[in-house]
């Protein structure tokens, strides 16, 4: 999940930015590079945190429709670590590197400018 919230953002910006021509000079590039760089995936244990409310003990004391003073207890969000296992591509920042340097290369040879327009 935190991959996913990590590279939407990414991809976004991408695709806000990209055009047809650099989408496609891209997609050879993947190509090429997903064989000279392959996936070496590693799995690690890392920490993500989940939030949870706990009551302190103490209470707030408030008047209902009635009148009547109801006591309603006070809550703190606590933050609970908890481990998780991912998997993870030793090599993905170095080839993504690679692919974007040669999608920007053959979009200047091609269009002139290194985003395809």
């Amino acid at each position: 999940m935190k991959k996913f919230l990590l590279l939407t953002p990414l991809v976004l910006a991408l695709n806000a930015c990209g055009t047809i021509g650099y989408e496609a000079e891209k997609s050879y590039c993947t190509a090429l590079w997903i064989e000279k760089i392959p996936e070496i995936s590693q799995q690690r244990i890392t920490t993500h945190y989940r939030y949870e409310l706990q009551p302190t003990g103490e209470f707030t004391h408030e008047l209902d429709q009635n009148g009547n003073s109801v006591a309603v207890p006070n809550y703190k969000r606590v933050r609970i670590p908890y481990p998780v296992i991912e998997s993870v591509d030793l090599n993905a920042k170095r080839r993504n590197s690679h692919i974007t340097a040669c999608a920007k290369r053959a979009c200047q040879a091609k269009f002139g400018n290194p985003t395809c327009e």
